[in-house]
């Protein structure tokens, strides 16, 4: 009579240990707006929340591959993408896509590098008396 609730008990642990090992990936909420200035380093954190391992990472902006910027990964679960020196030409609309043999997720975050161009706009508006300064 013992041996049907322990034979019951393992079948029910197999069942969730099979289901937790085919998750899709799932990203975790993050900044969907970085404005930050020029010069400075930028850093755009993507993180899965959950999914079956092996997940990989990559990275595009605007829909393409560039070389201006660099992948870390600190474990697993997450990957950075870094631009050590921002310009203005950095602007921009950057993806990341992790996937796993069950599925893929994408987050977009979008770069908005302040500097230069506002402060000249702004000095030539201000001097021409758009701005009252």
């Amino acid at each position: 009579m013992l041996l049907f609730p322990t034979i019951l008990f393992i079948t029910s642990v197999l069942i969730t240990t099979t289901n937790q090992q085919q998750l899709p990936p799932k990203l975790a909420d993050s900044a969907v707006l970085k404005s930050q200035n020029a010069g400075t380093k930028l850093k755009v954190h993507c993180q899965a929340a959950e999914g079956s391992k092996p997940l990989q990472f990559s990275w595009k902006r605007n829909g393409l591959s560039d070389a201006r910027y660099r992948i870390d990964a600190d474990e697993e679960e997450e990957s950075f993408l870094i631009i050590d020196r921002l310009q203005a030409s950095d602007n921009g609309n950057y993806t990341c896509t992790v996937s796993n043999a069950f599925g893929t997720a994408h987050q977009t975050t979008v770069v908005f590098v302040k500097g230069f161009y506002f402060k000249f706009y702004y000095h030539f508006c201000s001097k021409c008396g758009a701005f009252s300064v």
